[in-house]
């Protein structure tokens, strides 16, 4: 969803039952082995690095935010069509003082984006 909104190029996506079982110590459920270990996405210049944890409890947080930069109005237009769906819309496409257009909302994996 990232790379197709974004542009994004997948560097490294590693699971963890590509892991090696040294690396994290647990027993793993077959859901579990599909999280994501180790991935880095590049979007322009900029280096991305995610993981699924798996030592505490899920809990989607919007305390903290990942803002993106694109080029052009239809750029943003177009990555928000791509990640709205399941997103909560915190400020629906507008401008802005210092931005032709923005966007910020909550996507679905609970992680508050703005562009």
């Amino acid at each position: 969803m990232y790379q197709k909104a974004f542009d994004a190029e997948i560097n490294c996506l590693l699971r963890y039952s590509d892991a090696k079982w040294e690396d994290f110590h647990r027993e793993l459920s077959e859901k579990q082995k599909e999280y994501i270990y180790h991935a880095e996405l590049l979007i322009g210049n900029q280096r991305i690095m995610m993981a699924d944890n798996l030592d505490i409890p899920f809990k989607p947080s919007t305390a903290l935010s990942m803002t993106i930069t694109l080029k052009t109005k239809e750029d943003v237009i177009r990555g928000f069509e791509i990640m709205q769906d399941g997103s909560e819309i915190i400020y629906s496409v507008h401008s802005t003082t210092y931005s032709s257009s923005s966007v910020s909302f909550i996507d679905k994996f609970g992680f508050r984006c703005n562009t």
